[in-house]
């Protein structure tokens, strides 16, 4: 029977995100102004870098956070779902569904453009961003939700971890913004420099108060590129885990950030265009202008972050794009490139190349893949298209139509390489693993690396085939950090990873360093050193619920059995209480050995989520384990019968009947494994040993020759053949 999943696959399910348990009135902490500590650091450059100021007085990072008195109002009701809110001066209000409440002052306003928040103290040291908000364009305030009607129970409700300022927003809103998380109080000492986003944010700092003769450095920072200057831009426009909680100028951001891949679904759409809120940075890196050398600043002013030309001319483009062609540009004609009239919305290259999707309902960010559109992908994996984003009355076979006779029907090459990444990614997301070959094949054929640590991270996901882990041994010797993190993930349950990992517990990147050492944890391998800079990272993200499980991990591994339930059940407690929550804790619970604890958590599972097949299959794994085998059938069976596809529950299932001699009911189980599978060698195979059972020989054959039509080298069924083709021994 095969043996609980490790909780490390659970992970990526949950957000990094913060919370606290949730009462049912609240009123929002008097105490603590948003209010910097001393002189502005930002007004010391004025004097010997006034244009450079004056840019940054027009930007976004200059606006970030605001003064209260930013939005005055003088009384609005505003009904967004279920919830009625009072917004008066700087004191709001709200009401909801099951005797919520909640009143409280108004500390600031983050944001300028295009919409606006109000940001509301509460207990612990937490700022909470409220719900609904402003927007200053039309004057309307609006619930940023959209349809969606969040309880005040669930980790996104306002008052919650998926909307804490200290966690989610302020690093980006403020300068050298320090969160001060005490795990042991849950409650946070909160600091910054100023409000906004300062000079000193992104060059090196100058103490408030002095001027440049006592020893301002930015002139000291010419030898700095773009390109590392762009690392920077990233700390902030990027999805990303945070491995310290600051970013000094000049450093690396896989130092101190684990940056979000398009490898896993519903984060990217499988060729890599946004799809949930991604920011830009990883789709930039993962582009082709930006392998060719392009960084932020080629398009943005540093520090107005406006553009440095015209976008709806096409100017923009167009610096790269006019012959001879610049950073390896192609040269092109926009006319005759987009098949639209000069001037027109679809003669403009970023209405293509980048189109834009709108979040919280007021705000359109443009995609920074540079992307082709692609209406075949469309019709293939429903991936969206620009095309049929202007075209909203058109459908996916008329831009189909209209790509093949611009570019030709037979065109191979059109799109090519998105094709490919796409096709692999989409089945790869899904847990085909019929695709993994060809995911480690894709993985050594890109050029660009984050694409290659995508393909890299998916295949460890799927397989611990001896050719999967061969090669992601070789990538743990990568140039890119990114895929040496994504091969030590693929190889973090192995038993050989003693053997391979330690020598990457001196890697020069964090992001190396800090995934080596959760895959080490617990063992002689972790030097002192090691150990106290995973228990900082640790630390850091532990009042969000990824955090407390990564706590839970390390404890386990450590031994500290009691200490690991404690910190599953306090990222229960940072969640939205669901069945998968339960799940996870009570993965904990079995693996520190307390099995009553794990089956009450299992049981509790199936009552919130009855039709959830995974519980199901979990208990029945529990029950095997522990020798409750009278409970065990029953539980797959349901677990089959909610889910008719579920091969691991029909093969298990089948184990199960066997065990119990009835051969028919075991064989028949096997048959609706494979029947549901790409992969049915162990299916197979186990079929093969119950038709012997049967003494049905003939049975047995046709099994195992199916076996190695998938896998030739499946060595269990080749012996098994060969013994039952023997001729049988002459008697003496």
């Amino acid at each position: 029977m095969r043996t609980l999943p490790h909780l490390l696959f659970l992970l990526p399910l949950l957000l990094l995100t913060a919370c606290k348990p949730h009462p049912e009135t609240l009123e929002g902490n008097a105490t603590g102004l948003l209010t910097p500590p001393g002189p502005l650091v930002s007004t010391s450059c004025v004097d010997c870098h006034k244009e450079e100021v004056e840019r940054w007085n027009r930007s976004h990072h200059a606006h970030a956070l605001l003064d209260k008195s930013a939005i005055d109002v003088p009384h609005t009701e505003v009904v967004t779902g279920s919830f009625t809110s009072h917004i008066s001066g700087s004191l709001v209000s709200q009401t909801g569904p099951n005797g919520f409440s909640f009143t409280g002052q108004v500390d600031a306003v983050p944001g300028y453009h295009p919409l606006q928040q109000l940001l509301v103290p509460f207990p612990g040291g937490r700022w909470q961003v409220f719900d609904p908000a402003y927007d200053p364009r039309s004057n309307e305030w609006f619930g940023v939700y959209g349809n969606q009607d969040r309880r005040p129970e669930e980790w996104g409700h306002w008052s919650r971890g998926g909307m804490n300022w200290n966690a989610q927003c302020a690093y980006c809103h403020t300068t050298h913004f320090e969160k001060n998380y005490n795990p042991d109080t849950d409650a946070y000492l909160s600091t910054w420099d100023e409000v906004g986003v300062g000079c000193s944010q992104c060059h090196t700092q100058l103490e408030a108060g002095t001027t440049q003769d006592d020893g301002c450095t930015v002139e000291r920072e010419t030898d700095m590129t773009h390109s590392l200057h762009m690392e920077h831009c990233g700390s902030c426009h990027a999805r990303r885990e945070e491995l310290t909680g600051t970013m000094p100028p000049g450093d690396l951001f896989d130092d101190h950030y684990r940056l979000a891949l398009p490898d896993r679904l519903n984060l990217y759409y499988p060729d890599g265009q946004i799809l949930d809120e991604d920011y830009v940075f990883t789709s930039f890196r993962m582009s082709r202008m930006h392998h060719q050398g392009v960084t932020c600043m080629d398009c943005h002013d540093p520090h107005s972050g406006e553009f440095v030309f015209s976008w709806e001319d096409n100017m923009l483009c167009m610096q790269c794009h006019n012959t001879p062609g610049r950073n390896g540009a192609t040269p092109i004609d926009p006319v005759a490139h987009s098949y639209h009239k000069e001037g027109s919305t679809g003669n403009q290259c970023v209405n293509c190349h980048m189109p834009h999707t709108t979040y919280m309902e007021r705000d359109p960010r443009r995609d920074h893949g540079f992307h082709i559109p692609d209406p075949q992908l469309t019709l293939e994996l429903g991936i969206p298209n620009a095309c049929n984003r202007c075209h909203e009355d058109k459908s996916a076979d008329w831009a189909a139509e209209s790509v093949n006779k611009w570019w030709g029907s037979t065109n191979a090459n059109f799109n090519a390489t998105a094709r490919t990444r796409a096709r692999l990614l989409h089945r790869g997301y899904r847990g085909d693993p019929s695709v993994v070959n060809a995911l480690i094949d894709q993985a050594k054929k890109e050029e660009i690396p984050l694409w290659r640590a995508t393909f890299t991270s998916v295949a460890g996901q799927l397989s611990s085939d001896p050719h999967v882990v061969r090669e992601l041994r070789k990538m743990l010797k990568d140039e890119n950090p990114m895929v040496r993190d994504a091969a030590i993930r693929g190889l973090n349950t192995h038993p050989d990873r003693a053997t391979w990992l330690p020598p990457l517990l001196n890697d020069t990147s964090r992001t190396v360093r800090t995934q080596t050492q959760v895959a080490l944890a617990g063992s002689a391998f972790l030097t002192k050193e090691a150990r106290q800079e995973l228990e900082n990272w640790v630390s850091h993200i532990s009042d969000q619920p990824a955090g407390a499980l990564r706590q839970a991990e390390l404890a386990l591994a450590e031994g500290r059995n009691d200490d690991a339930m404690v910190w599953g059940t306090r990222a229960i407690e940072k969640d939205s209480p669901s069945g998968r929550n339960l799940l996870m804790r009570g993965h904990l619970a079995y693996r520190a050995g307390k099995f009553e604890e794990a089956e009450q958590d299992f049981l509790r599972a199936i009552e919130m989520e009855p039709n959830d097949p995974q519980a199901h299959y979990t208990l029945a794994l529990l029950y095997a384990e522990t020798g409750k085998n009278e409970h065990v059938i029953e539980t797959l069976e349901r677990a089959t019968q909610i889910d008719p596809t579920f091969d691991r529950a029909w093969y298990n299932l089948g184990l199960a009947y066997a065990g119990a001699e009835q051969l028919d009911k075991a064989i028949a189980a096997l048959l609706q494994a494979e029947a549901a599978s790409d992969d049915f060698s162990d299916y197979a195979y186990a079929r093969a040993t119950i038709h012997l059972r049967k003494q049905d020989t003939a049975a047995a054959q046709e099994a195992l020759l199916k076996v190695l039509s998938l896998n030739q080298n499946h060595r269990p069924s080749l012996q098994l053949l060969q013994r039952l083709q023997q001729p049988p021994r002459a008697r003496p």
